[in-house]
């Protein structure tokens, strides 16, 4: 099994067969239009503790729009497929996550739908519930 994560459009699990190619998997996995093509990475997890994963980084804009598959990777078991928001998706990305814990979008969606308030005044002065009664 490998893993494809990121800005695609099916993250996840993949079957390993032995004989998979990264652009593929890539291809398959389907880069959004937050991806940044230019950085991704194979993560290759070390067997052993304490020793780094070997990390390739591909180009995919020349494997596509050339063919240029130099920089292409066998995946080995365990390989992690990462493809990166762009700057600019990343800044959203956080923004999104930031609002959505604090719950300001709610906060402030709420404040935007509540019902009108209704004034209670002084019907003395002829106004009773924010309407004008002639007296």
């Amino acid at each position: 099994m490998y893993y494809v994560l990121g800005q695609v459009d099916r993250p996840g699990p993949k079957s390993y067969t032995g004989r998979d190619l990264a652009i593929r998997a890539i291809a398959e996995a389907n880069p959004n239009a937050m991806a940044w093509g230019d950085r991704i990475q194979v993560i290759r997890p070390s067997e052993f503790p304490g020793v780094k994963p070997r990390i390739f980084e591909l180009k995919w804009d020349p494997m596509v729009a050339h063919g240029d598959a130099s920089n292409d990777v066998l995946l080995q078991e365990g390989d992690i497929i990462f493809v990166p928001p762009t700057i600019l998706a990343g800044i959203a990305l956080k923004l999104e996550n930031f609002l959505r814990q604090s719950d300001v979008l709610s906060r402030l969606f709420g404040l935007l739908t509540m019902p009108p308030i209704l004034l209670i005044t002084n019907s003395s002065k002829g106004w009773q519930n924010g309407i004008c009664r002639e007296a």
